[in-house]
């Protein structure tokens, strides 16, 4: 039904959060004029991502759209447990 629709739509995109947000931040490093390092878990370097600078605007856009992207899975992913549980 509709009901389980919502729900796997709302978990796959939970899974495009938890994969597309560390993905353009670490575009948004890779792109910034300051050459600060990418550090997994603050301790295992990895290396920039060879792309071009004129993407780093888009980055930033894409990474700030999937935080308030990722608040509202967050609020439906709640509100959808909530529901079940009554």
């Amino acid at each position: 039904g509709p009901t389980g629709a919502l729900a796997s739509i709302v978990h796959w995109g939970l899974y495009a959060f938890m994969i597309g947000g560390p993905l353009t931040g670490w575009l948004i490093v890779s792109t910034s004029k300051l050459k600060i390092p990418t550090l997994l878990w603050g301790a295992v370097p990895l290396p920039h991502l060879p792309v071009p600078q004129s993407i780093h605007g888009a980055s930033e856009g894409a990474h700030s759209a999937l935080v308030w992207i990722g608040m509202a899975l967050f609020l439906l992913h709640v509100a959808g447990a909530v529901r079940h549980h009554f």
